[in-house]
């Protein structure tokens, strides 16, 4: 039987067995020097493509995907970036890989202390349950699953799929992309969005036998502070000209999400304001902290 000592690790379910999931979790999270060093050791070049398209759509829209009294405001012009992430030889999941298609847009956070400026993730689809299960748990990042297609590269055009069971309910195309040099990395990177400290998420997990309550009701805010070192190996951008377009669908088409796809589907696209494609390859690292915001 376990512990209640152990049972403050921060282990997720099923606890009973300690090791697995206690290790995701810390690994995610905590990346401490021993997972670290075996990182090294098997010498695991992860990769990433993260093809990104924003538009500005109506501030309507995105506020209605904010939870209400929890301190949000806008920030900004109300430009949605869509990336979708793909990822290769992922050190923590034995050189296994998992993708992601994530939708953010600029927010304030009115704290008790100071104001908090981030990206709210109102959803985050990916294609495999453990990182699901960690990511919504521990993080308290709105975690769902979707069918995320590996990206058709053409040319120099990249189309991105994301559906479930055999309904299509995305898609993310970049056209006419042209790698960019250094210096325009640099412009680019001095025109980023530093006043962000993190992803910002809203943790909701409902109190068992008491509808209508919750064990967990709070934001939650991920930085890049105590991330761990790793070692670049390659890095890249490329620009071009981005395309996204979400399917309605109906209660037979996706009946465990139908209120986010179509959410998504009713967002108008005034105006494309970038498509870019980042390509990195690297060695250990690993997440910076996770933290509510109060």
């Amino acid at each position: 039987m376990t512990t209640t000592e152990k049972r403050t690790r921060g282990w997720i379910m099923p606890v009973h067995f300690g090791s697995p999931f206690e290790h995701l979790q810390r690994q995610m999270q905590f990346a401490p020097e021993e997972i670290q060093k075996r990182l090294k050791e098997t010498n695991y070049a992860t990769t990433a493509r993260m093809m990104s398209v924003s538009f500005l759509t109506n501030a309507e829209k995105l506020e209605k995907m904010m939870p209400e009294d929890k301190g949000l405001e806008l920030r900004g012009d109300p430009v949605m970036t869509v990336t979708a992430i793909y990822q290769g030889a992922l050190g923590w999941l034995a050189g296994r890989s998992y993708d992601i298609v994530m939708a953010t847009f600029p927010v304030t956070f009115n704290g008790k202390e100071r104001k908090v400026h981030g990206a709210f993730a109102p959803v985050v689809w990916e294609n495999m349950t453990e990182p699901i299960l960690a990511g919504r748990e521990t993080l308290g990042w709105s975690k769902i699953y979707a069918d995320i297609e590996p990206p058709a590269v053409m040319g120099n055009k990249v189309h991105c799929v994301a559906g479930w069971y055999g309904f299509k309910f995305m898609d993310l195309t970049i056209d006419n992309l042209r790698q960019l040099s250094g210096e325009e990395i640099q412009e680019r990177q001095a025109k980023a969005d530093t006043a962000s400290e993190g992803s910002i998420h809203y943790k909701y997990i409902a109190k068992t036998g008491h509808p209508g309550e919750a064990d967990a009701d709070y934001l939650t805010i991920s930085t890049n502070k105590g991330a761990p070192p790793s070692e670049m190996r390659s890095f890249g951008i490329w620009a071009g000209d981005g395309s996204i377009k979400f399917y309605k669908g109906t209660w037979e088409d996706v009946p465990t999400m139908i209120p986010v796809v179509n959410a998504f589907a009713d967002l108008e696209i005034k105006e494309i304001v970038s498509a870019s494609i980042t390509k990195v390859e690297s060695v250990g690292g690993g997440m910076g902290q996770t933290l509510m915001l109060e």
